[in-house]
């Protein structure tokens, strides 16, 4: 019998510039920053190929999709952005081949499975997605039916919704590699460089509260980390079979065990790679002897979650940290050689004119390298979304990070907007940020910083 087929799908995004599709980054950018390497995809497609699969992977926000060839399997990443796009591709498969099994994964599907059932998906995949979408292919290649397969969730004939048992978390050292053959790998480049790079799994799961992300919806609340030296040989061979010279560790926290990050940095150094390489942090989690360390391995830049300057609002949203805990970690993460990038959230419970003046003013206090402003985002699944329904906060059903869709007590969704705009023109425009951003193009010729920049300053001028 000839190989069952599988074709894994990241839909097009026809009317946006950017969304993503991968764990908790969901949502469109307030720029065209970067294109997410889609993990996502070509790990279940790496476990299809164990198989004996041939899997085929379309990554529609990086390229355009084409014709779609016929599959036994297909599996569509649907997000809360685009989701009226991805479920019209969604039945197109469907109509097409009707005899393909078409499953879709995501934030919005784990949340509320019966809405992509009646939407025309034949299975949802919940969460971590790995071993659901191997025990489909096992059910698909003897003809059997899907329902009660762990993780999965399929319509009966009857209409009946039928809920697989919740699938245990994955060893993440038994995947294999991330089938990256499957994709242009020149068509990822990191934002602030322009230079090839690719992700690289480091982690899944975090123990913290903050209650406007789905991490936990998908993969728990234990962080759970590959071993540092599995972690170590794939980058080895990122970098010296694949010339990527640049690797975005992927973990919902990366820093939030020092062992594994003091570990994994040790080893960098001694495979003694020529690689650059970035990561996520809370501000909590980070001393100096770990940061000194990571620099010492490699480690350029730390994206933070900072979300508010504001007690009041950090307090709202259980993040768990307070401004001071920002100002100690931006102090030590530049005194060991990094740079800092904050990301930012307006529209939080609380907001205010004031609040986000807060915001602005410890961004600019600490000499953030960059942040970027958001619109906060109630998706589905998290106690943010619970909260705003409840208190009659809900403004809208647009789920991305440029619109709003929310109301605080003293402020409008077109407020929330405004301000957003407003704090990221003030933070950017800045002589201080021209001209140390100058200094670094000329220094490290960084030419796609001046794209970037142009791309920001577009979104200005023209709006929304």
């Amino acid at each position: 019998m000839s190989a069952r087929r599988a074709l894994l799908i990241n839909p097009p995004v026809p009317s946006r510039r950017f969304a993503g599709r991968e764990g908790r980054c969901t949502g469109e950018g307030q720029v065209e920053l970067l294109t997410l390497v889609p993990l996502s995809l070509i790990y279940p497609a790496a476990v299809l190929e164990r198989r004996g699969w041939i899997a085929e992977v379309r990554d529609g926000v990086a390229n355009p999709l084409g014709e779609l060839n016929a599959a036994d399997l297909v599996l569509i990443n649907v997000s809360p952005t685009t989701y009226e796009d991805d479920m019209a591709l969604v039945r197109s498969m469907k109509d097409e081949a009707p005899d393909a099994h078409v499953t879709v994964t995501g934030t919005l599907p784990t949340a509320h499975p019966a809405r992509l059932l009646a939407d025309g998906a034949d299975s949802v995949l919940l969460g971590e997605i790995e071993g659901t979408v191997d025990e489909l292919a096992a059910r698909l290649e003897g003809g059997r039916s899907p329902a009660g397969i762990p993780g999965l969730v399929v319509g009966g004939s009857d209409g009946k919704i039928i809920n697989g048992p919740r699938r245990s978390f994955l060893e993440l050292d038994a995947l294999p590699y991330p089938a990256r053959h499957l994709i242009d790998l020149d068509k990822y480049r990191f934002v602030f460089t322009g230079e090839r790079y690719t992700t690289v799994l480091a982690g899944r799961g975090c123990p913290h509260q903050c209650s406007f992300c789905t991490a936990p919806l998908l993969y728990g609340r234990r962080a759970r980390y590959r071993d540092p030296a599995a972690i170590v040989e794939e980058v080895a061979h990122v970098v010296r079979e694949l010339d990527i010279p640049t690797v975005a560790f992927y973990a919902d926290t990366f820093t939030q065990d020092r062992r594994f990050v003091l570990d994994l940095c040790q080893r960098l150094v001694a495979e003694d790679l020529d690689v650059g390489w970035t990561c996520n942090a809370r501000v909590d989690t980070v001393d100096a002897e770990m940061l000194t360390a990571m620099k010492r391995a490699g480690c350029r830049y730390i994206f933070y979650g900072l979300e508010s300057g504001s007690p009041e609002v950090l307090s709202a949203c259980s993040k768990g940290i307070t401004p001071d805990q920002v100002r100690e970690a931006a102090k030590l993460t530049r005194e060991a050689g990094l740079e800092v990038v904050f990301s930012a959230m307006v529209g939080l419970p609380g907001e205010t004119r004031e609040t986000v003046r807060q915001t602005l003013d410890l961004i600019i206090e600490v000499d953030a390298d960059y942040c970027s402003f958001f619109v906060a985002s109630p998706y589905e699944g998290t106690t943010f979304h619970e909260d705003v329904t409840q208190s009659g906060n809900l403004a809208g059903d647009t789920m991305d990070e440029r619109h709003a869709a929310v109301r605080t007590d003293a402020l409008t969704p077109e407020d929330i907007e405004e301000l957003a705009d407003e704090a990221f023109r003030t933070f950017i425009l800045r002589p201080r940020v021209f001209a140390r951003e100058a200094m670094k193009v000329v220094r490290e010729r960084r030419l796609d910083e001046v794209r970037v920049g142009l791309g920001m300053l577009r979104d200005m001028v023209l709006g929304r």
